[in-house]
């Protein structure tokens, strides 16, 4: 996480201000969407039987982390 907001920050410099307004759009639609996302009833499954896949989470939050560095809060 550290890499991407690293990364998005020093990537933020060659970005206009429209730019950076713009990436911030995003990443708010895409919260706002996702809390409308109804859940899988996964909160009553024990946490040890909980899967999900670990390459995935870690490129999404790779990503995450690249935008939150444009942004500022990286």
């Amino acid at each position: 996480m550290l890499i991407g907001s690293v990364i998005g920050s020093f990537g933020s410099r060659s970005l206009p201000e429209n730019g950076i307004n713009i990436v911030y759009g995003i990443q708010v639609l895409i919260a706002a969407i996702m809390m409308f996302i109804p859940k899988k009833g996964i909160d009553d499954i024990p946490l040890d039987e909980v899967t999900f896949n670990k390459w995935l989470a870690a490129i999404l939050a790779f990503i995450v982390c690249i935008g939150s560095g444009i942004v500022g809060p990286g």
